[in-house]
């Protein structure tokens, strides 16, 4: 097959997918005696379905059911701007059996106030998604490119509608972080 024909997300999913599986076998803590995996496998993801995050976890799960010979069934524990996916997975047993998608929110919870949750409360095994912020516009939107935009809400504050995620999500933060290096409200 030749290599480059085949698209860029799909080669990364295959050496993430290697470095989990390594570090499932180097950090097994059960018995020497027990073959891990033994059963299914849950995988927490702290959002709703159909977002990166969800996307890119059920991508890993498909991986791992294939190479691990199990179950790895991804369970979306949605609410509280994300903490109670999180909280799930912290507060799972730490045999392998609970895994999960431990987001960028997790460095903010705790400053608003949400959880008392903190990375420290887990150990990552492999970095699965790099997902930097991008702004995109409808196709018959008048804007040819960042300038007209930026322009646009010069001339007219408050009049243009953006989405991301929640008020302190990590997207709402990209958002005030664009609006101010722009220098705009």
């Amino acid at each position: 097959m030749d290599m480059s024909k085949v698209p860029f997300y799909l080669n990364i999913s295959r050496l993430i997918t290697l470095g989990v599986l390594f570090c499932f076998i180097a950090c097994n803590t059960a018995p020497s005696n027990k073959k891990y995996p033994s059963k299914p496998i849950t995988y927490i993801v702290p959002w709703a379905p159909g977002g990166m995050t969800d996307l890119s976890s059920r991508m890993l799960a498909a991986s791992l059911q294939k190479y691990l010979d199990v179950p790895v069934n991804v369970v979306n524990r949605t609410g509280g701007g994300g903490v109670v996916g999180h909280l799930a997975l912290s507060r799972a047993r730490p045999d392998g059996y609970t895994i999960g998608a431990v987001t960028g929110e997790i460095t903010q919870m705790h400053h608003m106030g949400l959880t008392d949750l903190t990375y420290a409360n887990y150990t990552p095994l492999a970095l699965i998604l790099n997902n930097p912020a991008g702004i995109t516009v409808r196709a018959d939107a008048p804007y040819q490119d960042i300038n007209d935009l930026v322009n646009a809400l010069r001339l007219n504050p408050g009049s243009l509608k953006c989405s991301g995620t929640a008020r302190g999500g990590i997207w709402d933060l990209a958002r005030l972080g664009f609006l101010q290096a722009a220098g705009l409200e």
